[in-house]
């Protein structure tokens, strides 16, 4: 501080200057640090915000009854009223304070539990020369802004939430966007820059750090990725470009052999005065059948192809039908998710014209069904061959190839989640299903459990939009941290009753940017899994949810 500042005592106790979160229904109790202020003596420590306080001068944080919370929280250690609790214990400023803390063993496996010594310090607030209450010790006046948009003091408070929010949840909301946070936090980087320039001291300097902690952060671990390593890429491509050049010949194919019985679809025959036995039994080419195609009918499923006064009407539910969607779907789990739901259609004319209500309207139409489609233009599929009720798409059974194994019963959390990974690469959905629990155990809030036995959470729908992401913006996933094994059953609550342990995992999605592999957080992934296992046995994912 200058000579032509000061600083004013805001009261005569001291505090440690930290900011808390209390987290007292885990175990252990602790009080999270959500942020270190730049004149609090902890900064000169590796005390880091995330640290979970467990011990204050050798004595653990505990969880008080409920008729003493209150004023156990608004006393505690980093909290609003802490000095009233230092002076209780008859404790001044420049005693020395210290803290047990736990911290992620990041990347790693379960905790590491560190000390920390500093000392208490008074509340302070800082006057310039002309009277008037200044951001810190050598900061601006706390009412200007020197042409930044808002003052000093309530910018301040907002980079320190932002700061919080990244420093203190590590990347935990499910609001969380890295990429988004981060073009966010560069606009503040001219400020930052100004204040260090234009108010040099211990308040610009704290600034200048946490700004440039939190950029780290947000920028991601960086990942080296070998072409090797993104080869699923490259194979996918091939064998969809491989199915949709055999899809194309095949339906050219079927058309040349349906040919002399197909005859012109549009302009066709009027459904009620025409002579229906012209068209009926023969063969139509439908126009691409798209979303907007789509019609329902008492509460049943068609869809609508029609040009001027002649409309086609497919059931969309019909066992035909439905085989022709089903064939989309396995393409969809067996070769790629990317494919648009667009259907291109031969069909048979059926002889019961039918009333239909299109945009509004009712439109008689003729009946028809489908013996061939081309979906997307890359899957075809022959209708009038099934095998067990299955009509095989192009290729189909060239690219079907046995599942990977599961991993052995003693595979770690880690591991179990790197299979899942390799099954994504892989496009293995059997093995992807397999590696997830039907059954789960979640806790109450007064931390009884409830066994949630018989479910079976995992859907195509999921596969499909994991696969889609691990080929579009997903380059990798890494394994970057597992908890330590916690029982949620111990096996004592009742006769019979079965361990149960619990593991979370922490990963990392890598994306590409700027030409660099880094790892990134969006609202729409999963970056925390929960695994569980009984009484020893093989870990398996209880979380419902895709990547």
């Amino acid at each position: 501080m200058n000579g032509s500042e000061r600083s004013t005592i805001q009261d005569d106790n001291p505090a440690s200057r930290l900011v808390t979160y209390p987290l007292l229904d885990q175990n252990p109790p602790a009080f999270r640090v959500s942020f270190i202020p730049w004149d609090s003596a902890f900064r000169q420590t590796d005390l880091r915000a995330g640290d979970q306080i467990i011990a204050v001068n050798g004595i653990a944080v505990s969880k008080p009854n409920a008729d003493k919370m209150e004023r156990y929280l608004a006393t505690a250690v980093g909290q609003y009223q802490e000095s009233q609790f230092w002076e209780k214990a008859g404790l001044k400023e420049d005693t020395p304070l210290t803290l047990t803390v736990r911290r992620r063993n990041h990347p790693g496996e379960g905790w590491i539990t560190l000390e920390f010594t500093a000392e208490l310090r008074l509340n302070r607030q800082y006057i310039n020369a002309q009277e008037r209450w200044i951001l810190g010790a050598g900061g601006p006046d706390n009412y200007e802004s020197d042409g930044f948009y808002g003052s000093w003091a309530a910018w301040y408070e907002q980079l320190v939430n932002r700061l919080t929010n990244v420093f203190a949840n590590a990347w935990q909301p499910r609001a969380f966007s890295s990429r988004f946070e981060l073009e966010t936090h560069l606009e503040d980087q001219a400020r930052v820059d100004y204040l260090n320039e234009h108010y040099p001291g211990p308040l610009a300097t704290a600034v200048k750090e946490d700004w440039t902690r939190a950029h780290d952060s947000l920028m991601g671990r960086k990942y080296d990725i070998s072409a090797e390593a993104l080869k699923y890429r490259r194979i996918e491509d091939q064998e969809a470009q491989e199915v949709a050049n055999a899809s194309r010949q095949m339906w050219e194919n079927f058309l040349e052999l349906k040919s002399a019985e197909t005859v012109q679809a549009f302009p066709g025959v009027d459904p009620i005065r025409g002579d229906l036995t012209q068209i009926v039994g023969k063969y139509v080419v439908l126009p691409t059948i798209r979303n907007r195609d789509w019609i329902t009918d008492a509460g049943r499923n068609w869809v609508a192809a029609g040009q001027g006064t002649t409309y086609y009407y497919v059931d969309a539910e019909s066992p035909i039908a439905d085989r022709m969607f089903l064939a989309a779907r396995r393409y969809k789990k067996i070769v790629t998710p990317n494919i648009s739901e667009e259907y291109s259609m031969i069909c048979r004319v059926l002889p019961e014209p039918r009333l239909m209500v299109v945009n509004g309207r009712g439109i008689f139409g003729l009946q028809a069904e489908p013996v061939a489609a081309l979906v997307g233009d890359a899957m075809f599929v022959d209708l009038t061959v099934a095998k067990d009720g299955v009509s095989p798409f192009a290729l189909e059974e060239k690219l079907m190839t046995l599942s990977a194994a599961l991993p052995p019963d003693d595979a770690t959390p880690r591991q179990v989640m790197e299979a899942l990974v390799a099954a994504l690469k892989e496009g293995d959905p059997t093995l992807w299903k397999a590696l997830f629990a039907d059954w789960r155990v979640s806790e109450l809030p007064d931390g009884r459990p409830v066994v949630h036995a018989d479910e079976v959470f995992m859907t195509d729908s999921v596969w499909e939009d994991s696969r889609r992401r691990i080929l579009r913006d997903v380059y990798g996933i890494e394994v970057v941290w597992t908890s330590t094994p916690r029982d949620v059953i111990t096996g004592h609550e009742f006769e019979g009753a079965p361990r149960v342990e619990e593991v979370i995992v922490e990963i990392d999605h890598i994306g590409s940017f700027d030409g660099e592999y880094r790892a990134f957080c969006n609202p729409s992934f999963n970056r925390f899994w929960t695994l569980q296992r009984v009484n020893g046995g093989p870990w398996r994912i209880t979380s419902v949810q895709g990547i």
